[in-house]
Formats: structure tokens, C-alpha cells, sequence
């Protein structure tokens, strides 16, 4: 009963969390000039931009209750006191509000709707942004930055946009409405995946961390962005590949890069590991988490005790070290006859199955050839038969650049770099100081990429997928909260996760990275928004520095602590 009634507070808490964020969320992301379809009863009505309002302090206020709800049922589950069946009960709480108010935190569900619209009238949104449309309600609602910005989104994306319009007539609320079942689907098809992707004991953590999140609930559901889409198909690709089917998740891969092309990012990583794999062989060292199956029985009916330490090899690797944890693998995998528990995998780090036979270099080929068949294959048909321009969107993947999220390193570079040359006023967009630290930003994303590509034998694939994602969404020109959902929902998908905290971390980050129009809080005090506008962005990428150099010493520290003793025993 105890466990019963922090169940039911924590729902309400989220709940309640989710709710404040929805009843203010939707008027805060209205700018002066822009006019939604309807009020949706009151909940988008304008909010003055030039009185004082304490909106947003509700909104963040919402957020950490949220974001407290979330961490419990994180803790919690991740210490196996919460079942699958607990975790699952409290999202359903946390996303009812998102699911039935208005669109929240963003306007880009009414640009998608706009350029839905754009194909059904014979418009390419490739060329031209939804300012073509004229008085067209959808373009009207549609943030004024992307007004006359071409549409960064693949040839899926669009023609999903084109079938939900012709679905509703071309009528925004409508359009809205089915665009969020899309978006619930998604996230429903994503909980699936991230519960096959993983053993039993930790499918309610996986749960709970890749789809209870504040990111997924209030950015992906309530803002009904289409990462839930492409983040779907990514993780159902990547499943798939894992388990053997190798055509089949290039295939939905490329049907994920070709709705937002970070999804590429997963199938490079793939491949990359694919092909490594087939030139040198896979990985021999042992994994840090087995999970086995019973072993036969002996010819006399006993049962053998080699599956019992298997089950509890799990917690010894957790509290006693990388060392001594392979030690015990390797006499439990050498003690008792083991296989995976699920198809595609072997006794080795992740190799990739339907490895094809023959030398090092006739495999390589052959493997090349046919999954860049299946890419090209599945790209070609996607590209011809949804829009009439299917590569146009190669040329508008810098559209999202056009904007400004000042709270992202880039930009607390910038500040910086800023402040440093005595340049008055924040680094805006166009300005040369920002241009320098996007290019810095960029580099650094590369050059980490390309060391995990190098080094991609040496962690499973999901975590180099992970940790990529989440260098080119921290790195990239913009951050809005909707980018970690790429990084995070692969890291879920991890064997092992080694650093859970730093997961939550950065999905608790996303809930309070994007607060629309915080400066309402100090209308009469425009020095205090020029502080947050400027040095409030380089005093939080310090203090997260900071936090992260503690935390790694700290580890550092723990872990010399630990291999002292194990030496002493």
C-alpha cells in the first residue's frame, strides 16, 4: 500500500505539473502579429508582451513538478520497485493534458498544416515558405521566423503533412487534432520498441526514461513536433537491425532520415559497425550484461546452477567493477552451455548478425553493395512517389539555423566571445560573432563524431548512436529541447547505460530549455532580460561545466577507490 500511494501522488504531481505547463504554454508561444485558428477555450489567448505577467514563472513552476514526478519514476523503477505495468500507468496520467489542450511551447505544428496546404495547392515548400498562401489560416498561425523559410523536412515528413490536409479538408484545428493521433501513435510505437529493445528487469526504467520524460510529453506530444515520427521509424530500424533483419531497418532508417535527416546519423553509425565487423570480425570481449536463457537440463533431469549466478551476474558487474564482472562472465560463459535470449544477438559485443560468408574483403563488398541497394531503393521510391520535389529538401536542411535558441553552447560562445571584445548586446543571428561560434560548434560536433565513428568496435551501437546524436543536437547551430529526444531515446536503447544520471540530466534540462517569451517576467525591468540574454547563457554552460568535471572526478575517484580494494582481496 505504501508503494500504491507514492504511485498515485506521483501521477498526481506529474499530472498537476503538466497541466500548469499546457494552461500557460500555449499563450506564451504566440508572439503580437500571429493569429491561431481558435481560442480552444481560452487556453490561446495572446498574452501581452509589454505588461508584466507571471506566466512563465507558472510554466516552469509546472516543469519541476513535472520534472520531480519523472526522476522518482526513474529512481525508482531503475531499483525495480516500480512494474512496467506502474510506469506505463503513470505516463498515461502525465499525458492527458498534453494530449487534449492546444498545441504548446511552438507554433511549428501550425507551419507543418501550412505547408501541407502548400502541396495541395500546387506549391513547393522546398522553394518558398508559407507567405505563399496569403491569409490561409495554417500560414497565419505559423511562426513568423519560418514565414518565408523553405521547409527543412524530408519528402516523408511532407507527405504526411500533404495526407493529413487532404484527410481534413485543409482545416488547421482538424488538421492539428490528427496530427497530434500521428504524433500519439509514434510515441506508442516508440514505448514498444524501447521495451523489446531491452531485458525484462530493465523495460520500466526504459520506459519511464525514454518516453515518461518531460522532453516527450510536453515537446513531442503537446508541441506534436515530428521527431515522435522520425524518432519511431529510428528506433524501429534500429531494432530490427539488431535482431538480424539488417534490410528491413536500413529501410525504415532511411524512411527516418528522410523525415528529419539526424536519423542519418543511426544508420552511419550502423553501417559503420556493420562493415568493421565484417573486415576484422566482431568484438570478442565479453558483455557486461548477459542475459541468458535456462540452460538444458542434464541427461538426468537435474537442473544445472550455472543459470542461477547467471541471473545475479547482473548486480555483481553493477557493484563491483568492469574487471572483476568480466572475470565472472567469462567462467559463467564458460561453465554452462548460454545463448542470447533474443535473435541477432551471440556471445559477443554486439555483433551484428547475417554476416555473409567469405573472406574479409568479398564480405565488405558484398555487404556494402547490397545495403546501399536498400538505401538507394528505398530513398528513390520515398523521394518519387510522396512530393514532386523529393530532393529539394537537401537544399533547406540549414533552415533551422535561421533561428536563435539562446540558451545552447553555440550560443553561450558567442555571448562570451562577446563579451570578451567589449561587443554591446547579445550575439544575435547574422552576426559574425555568432557565424564563428556555430563553425566552432560544428567542428567540435565532427571531430566527435568521427572519433566515435574510429573507435565504434568499442561500445554497443545504440550508445554510439546516442552519444553522436546528442554531440551534433548540443553542438549544432540551434538547441531546442526537441533535439535531445534524438540522443536520448538510443542511450535508452544502450546496454548497460553507465551514466543514468547524466541521461536524466539532460532530459531534465530539455523541460526548462524553452519557455517562450521569458522577458514578460521583467517588463519593467529590461536590465535584468539583458542579463539573461547575455551572460545568463555563459553562467549556465560554467556551472554545467563545472557540474560535469566534479561528477567525472568524482567517478574517477570512486572507480580508483573500488580497484584498490579488489586489489587488497
Amino acid at each position: 500500500m505504501r508503494h500504491l500511494g507514492a504511485l498515485v501522488l506521483a501521477g498526481a504531481v506529474g499530472a498537476l505539473g503538466a497541466t500548469l505547463v499546457v494552461i500557460t504554454g500555449g499563450r506564451l508561444a504566440l508572439g503580437p502579429v500571429v493569429h491561431p485558428p481558435t481560442a480552444w477555450f481560452g487556453l490561446l489567448d495572446p498574452v501581452a508582451t509589454d505588461k508584466p505577467s507571471l506566466l512563465p514563472a507558472v510554466l516552469l513552476a509546472g516543469a519541476a513538478l513535472l520534472v520531480g514526478a519523472w526522476w522518482w519514476a526513474c529512481r525508482h523503477s531503475q531499483r525495480g520497485e516500480l512494474s512496467l505495468r506502474g510506469v506505463a500507468a503513470l505516463i498515461c496520467c502525465w499525458s492527458a493534458a498534453p494530449l487534449v489542450g492546444p498545441p504548446i511551447l511552438s507554433l511549428d505544428v501550425y507551419s507543418y498544416v501550412a505547408q501541407g496546404a502548400m502541396l495541395s495547392a500546387g506549391l513547393d515548400p522546398y522553394a518558398a515558405g508559407p507567405a505563399l498562401l496569403g491569409s490561409h489560416p495554417a500560414a497565419l498561425a505559423a511562426d513568423p521566423i519560418w514565414q518565408d523559410t523553405p521547409s527543412p523536412y524530408g519528402p516523408v515528413g511532407l507527405g504526411l503533412f500533404h495526407a493529413v490536409t487532404a484527410l481534413t479538408g485543409g482545416r488547421v484545428v482538424r488538421s492539428v487534432i490528427l496530427l497530434r493521433v500521428v504524433t500519439t501513435v509514434a510515441v506508442a510505437a516508440l514505448a514498444w520498441c524501447l521495451v523489446r529493445a531491452v531485458p525484462a528487469h530493465r523495460r520500466p526504467w526504459a520506459l519511464a526514461a525514454g518516453v515518461g520524460g518531460p522532453v516527450v510529453l510536453l515537446e513531442l506530444l503537446g508541441a506534436v513536433h515530428l521527431e515522435a515520427v522520425m524518432m519511431a521509424l529510428a528506433a524501429a530500424g534500429l531494432l530490427a537491425a539488431l535482431r538480424g533483419r539488417v534490410g528491413l531497418g536500413l529501410a525504415l532508417l532511411t524512411a527516418a532520415a528522410l523525415t528529419k535527416w539526424p536519423a542519418a546519423m543511426i544508420m552511419i553509425v550502423l553501417l559503420a559497425r556493420r562493415w568493421a565487423d565484417l573486415a576484422v570480425g566482431p568484438a570478442t570481449e565479453p558483455e557486461l550484461e548477459l542475459e541468458l536463457e535456462p540452460a538444458p537440463k542434464a541427461a538426468d533431469g537435474s537442473s544445472p546452477a550455472a543459470p542461477v549466478r547467471a541471473r545475479t551476474a547482473t548486480g555483481i558487474l553493477a557493484g563491483r567493477g568492469r574487471a572483476l564482472g568480466r572475470r565472472i562472465a567469462a567462467a559463467i560463459t564458460s561453465s554452462a552451455p548460454a545463448r542470447w535470449a533474443r535473435r541477432g544477438r551471440t556471445g559477443r559485443r554486439w555483433a551484428l548478425p547475417g554476416l555473409p560468408a567469405g573472406g574479409p574483403a568479398a564480405r565488405v563488398l558484398t555487404a556494402v553493395i547490397r545495403d546501399l541497394a536498400v538505401i538507394g531503393a528505398t530513398a528513390t521510391a520515398l523521394s518519387l512517389l510522396l512530393v514532386p520535389d523529393g530532393l529539394g529538401w537537401v537544399r533547406a536542411t540549414s533552415t533551422p539555423s535561421h533561428g536563435l535558441s539562446l540558451y545552447s553552447p553555440v550560443s553561450a560562445l558567442a555571448n562570451l566571445l562577446a563579451i570578451v571584445t567589449d561587443t554591446p548586446g547579445p550575439a544575435l543571428p547574422g552576426s559574425d560573432l555568432l557565424g564563428l561560434a556555430r563553425a566552432a560548434g560544428m567542428a567540435g560536433a565532427a571531430l566527435l563524431i568521427g572519433w566515435l565513428l574510429i573507435t565504434v568496435r568499442r561500445r554497443d551501437v545504440p550508445a554510439t548512436c546516442g552519444l553522436a546524436l546528442l554531440s551534433l543536437a548540443l553542438l549544432g547551430p540551434v538547441l531546442y529541447p526537441w533535439y535531445l529526444v534524438w540522443g536520448m531515446i538510443p542511450l535508452v536503447m544502450a546496454k548497460g547505460v553507465p551514466r543514468r544520471r547524466v541521461l536524466m540530466a539532460v532530459g531534465a534540462a530539455g523541460a526548462f530549455l524553452s519557455v517562450p517569451h521569458p522577458e514578460v517576467l521583467f517588463v519593467n525591468a529590461p536590465e535584468v532580460t539583458s542579463w539573461f540574454a547575455r551572460e545568463g547563457p555563459v553562467v549556465l554552460v560554467i556551472l554545467l561545466a563545472c557540474a560535469g568535471a566534479g561528477l567525472l572526478a568524482r567517478r574517477r575517484l570512486t572507480s580508483g577507490t573500488r580497484a584498490e580494494v579488489y586489489r587488497s582481496m
